[in-house]
């Protein structure tokens, strides 16, 4: 369900996704090895303690976005809250655990723990260089730093579950995918589930997806097809496809809204006006959560 998720709407469904979209922690295993942290790490508390290993070192252990709203929603998400809105419409982004995330966030960043992701073409220079050593990210995402690093980075790169938020925790989410749908508008609806049949469902079509850009299917019963599960010799030989699967399962429930749009964009100001210290984190989400509220009584 997950995955219908940024489709529905108070309980109804109106598209489905063509990925599993799970995310993982992508990192240099080489110099993860020279810092002295040993994958996968156990909560992300843990995780920053460890990041210290790379003080001194020309790299960081991980960057998080300054300006975009994308990176902390995946913590957020991480931790089951349901994200900006509940179940039932309601926002709730200025609830005490989206603060606490946001603190996190800004403490990494502001501390220089976790480096500031680059805007880009100099975000994969920075991974191609090993300036920056891990990201976060979802299925595709590794498809992208495999795509944009290229041979320089063949061999290096390995990924793990996220850290979890407190032991036991999800040590996943879900960022982006790409729903179909059929409007009420559409002159051909049976022709346009005929074509997302023939997207979605056929498996030999769902694998090219995969070849192309690690976009691995939410179909279940596809989940078990060896050509996902062979290792990734750029992704030093790790069967990247079987950690998605494995993964799968722990993706956390998340909600949407008809204004989840506007929302976002709002996130996105608060958290460059928290990480920049105009607002500490509560006020920033306070003041989001008001002017969305107020948004969407406007309609």
């Amino acid at each position: 369900m997950a995955r219908t998720d940024p489709y529905s709407y108070l309980g109804h469904i109106y598209g489905i996704d063509h990925c599993l979209c799970p995310v993982v922690l992508y990192y240099r295993h080489d110099l993860y090895a020279e810092a002295g942290i040993e994958m996968p790490v156990a909560t992300w508390q843990d995780f920053a303690e460890a990041a210290q290993g790379f003080e001194g070192t020309e790299a960081a252990a991980m960057s998080l976005a300054d300006r975009s709203w994308g990176d902390y929603w995946m913590l957020l998400t991480q931790r089951g809250t349901g994200g900006i809105f509940n179940a039932d419409g309601e926002v709730i982004i200025d609830q005490p655990e989206a603060i606490d995330t946001l603190s996190f966030y800004v403490d990494q960043l502001t501390s220089g723990t976790f480096a500031v992701t680059p805007s880009g073409p100099a975000s994969y220079a920075a991974l191609t260089e090993g300036t920056i050593a891990g990201r976060i990210g979802a299925d595709w995402f590794g498809g992208f730093i495999k795509l944009n690093v290229g041979d320089p980075g063949h061999g290096l790169w390995m990924a793990a579950p996220l850290p979890a938020w407190e032991e036991g925790g999800a040590r996943t989410t879900a960022h982006g995918g790409t729903g179909y749908t059929i409007t009420r508008q559409s002159e051909a609806p049976d022709a346009a589930w005929a074509f997302i049949e023939f997207a979605l469902f056929d498996e030999d079509n769902k694998y090219i997806e995969y070849g192309v850009n690690n976009l691995i299917p939410p179909i279940l019963s596809m989940l078990d097809d060896e050509r996902y599960l062979a290792p990734d010799p750029w992704y030093s030989d790790q069967s990247i496809g079987a950690l998605y699967r494995d993964l799968g399962g722990e993706i956390p429930r998340h909600n949407r809204h008809p204004f989840f749009s506007e929302a976002v964009n709002l996130l996105s100001s608060a958290v460059t006006e928290a990480v920049a210290g105009d607002k500490i984190p509560a006020q920033a989400l306070e003041d989001m959560a008001q002017e969305l509220r107020e948004t969407i009584d406007k309609g």
